[in-house]
């Protein structure tokens, strides 16, 4: 998807499918005012990596004094940017990980004129890998991921290339199918039948754009994950239903998987309606995680 397409309009229609209510919206104040306090001592590391293609992305990054502790890669959604994740990159800090939060391609900071979908995304997180190995230790990486980013990162967890070093996956919100979800949302909000446009759209982005948007499918990439996996959705997400984290979760090839059903939670929304359990279960599998690696 171009970075100002048709669709560039999900964004602000999925915030009006956001739920507000005050636990919400409170908790949400308050993570934020912390993460911003965070910012202000600890300051921000940014870095720049000429993808394969030439395209500069650039990534915020946290580090921790300690050489080897281990890191976090944080993922945005669709049309997002790095700094949404920074309540998510503070928590992160403060349970010992050094953490990349990058621009993905076309949004934010980062150059290219098309949103990779985690297609395009796939390459282009590999090379921040190699990049973190080579100027870090790097022992133990993780991933964690919110909707497209959240599918982006099943992605790459199902890439033959994933380095040995990357224990684990944490995908929120993520989506089984772009393809499927431009559909339903077109569908939902305009009454009208969207299998030509979208089918249409999807056969022209591979001259475009390098891939066809049937390729952005985190639903047929889950069955090649064979790291820990764990996947979260709320279960007032009008956006992604709730059903496509089942369908992930079922499809996931990893001999160590869970799930969270977070009741109450719009799109995104999870770890500000619960944060206790939110981050209680996120960092508890994780743990596990890494304490389990190699054997």
């Amino acid at each position: 998807m171009e970075r100002l397409d048709a669709f560039s309009d999900f964004t602000d229609k999925g915030y009006s499918e956001m739920v507000y209510t005050d636990d919400i919206v409170e908790t949400r104040k308050a993570q934020l005012s912390d993460a911003t306090l965070w910012l202000r001592e600890k300051g921000v590391i940014k870095y720049r990596m000429a993808a394969s293609d030439g395209t500069e992305l650039i990534a915020a990054a946290f580090i921790q004094d300690d050489a080897d502790a281990p890191w976090a890669i944080l993922l945005h959604g669709y049309t997002g940017w790095k700094e949404e994740l920074y309540q998510h990159a503070y928590r992160f800090y403060l349970e010992g990980y050094s953490v990349l939060v990058p621009d993905l391609r076309a949004q934010g900071e980062s150059g290219g004129r098309y949103i990779g979908l985690g297609v395009l995304d796939r390459s282009d997180l590999l090379d921040w890998l190699r990049a973190l190995q080579s100027n870090f230790s790097c022992r133990d990486i993780v991933l964690y991921g919110q909707s497209m980013g959240g599918s982006a990162a099943i992605m790459l967890a199902a890439s033959p290339g994933l380095p040995e070093n990357v224990r684990a996956v944490v995908s929120d919100c993520a989506f089984c199918d772009a393809s499927a979800l431009f559909k339903r949302k077109i569908r939902d909000w305009t009454g009208l039948p969207s299998f030509g446009l979208i089918d249409t759209a999807g056969l022209l982005m591979k001259p475009q754009a390098g891939y066809f948007l049937s390729e952005a499918s985190a639903l047929r990439a889950a069955p090649d994950v064979r790291i820990p996996a764990l996947f979260i959705h709320g279960s007032e997400d009008l956006m992604v239903p709730a059903s496509d984290m089942e369908k992930l979760f079922e499809a996931c090839g990893s001999e160590k998987k869970d799930s969270l059903l977070i009741e109450g939670a719009g799109h995104a929304q999870s770890a500000e309606k619960d944060p206790e359990r939110y981050y209680g279960a996120v960092f508890g599998f994780l743990r596990e995680a890494l304490e389990t690696a190699g054997e």
